[in-house]
């Protein structure tokens, strides 16, 4: 596991090496939700259980394009997380991200958003990839900015 640390917050990678099968895995979930490759779910329930287990909530990043509800395949991992794990998952992004295409710099258009949160909540924020960095840091100003504590887990 890789750690990355951008100013206030923590960053964590399962496994990078990963991360061409996560984006094979994300396009093909789009259409029809798909199980993570390999041994991956196992991998990443256990470090969920490890360092995570005593934040508050978990929650993913908003939506880029679509909706939590339909073709959002890190929602759907994070809901079988939350059962396996017992941490409570929220909705903690009310807008899209804003982001329309699927490239290494799209997400610079993304905004952070005004969330509803509580005040000194540790927040577990689960991703799918981890590309440049940006979406991680927008999620994680915006429980900042409701002095929250937030850290990442990404798959790759």
């Amino acid at each position: 596991m890789i750690s990355k640390r951008n100013n206030k917050y923590n960053c964590f990678i399962v496994d990078y090496k990963m991360k061409q099968k996560i984006i094979d895995w994300k396009k093909k979930s789009r259409i029809e939700t798909k199980p993570l490759p390999g041994d991956l779910y196992q991998r990443l329930l256990e470090t969920v259980m490890a360092w995570f287990q005593s934040f508050h909530c978990m929650t993913v990043p908003a939506p880029s394009f679509h909706t939590y509800e339909k073709n959002y395949p890190i929602w759907e991992i994070a809901k079988q997380i939350s059962e396996d794990s017992g941490i409570k998952l929220v909705k903690l992004f009310p807008k899209k991200s804003g982001k329309t295409k699927m490239h290494t710099f799209g997400s610079l258009s993304k905004k952070v958003q005004n969330i509803e949160l509580k005040e000194h909540q540790f927040v577990f924020i689960l991703d799918d990839v981890f590309t440049t960095g940006f979406t991680m840091r927008v999620s994680c100003e915006a429980v900042i900015k409701k002095n929250g504590y937030p850290c990442c887990l990404t798959i790759a």
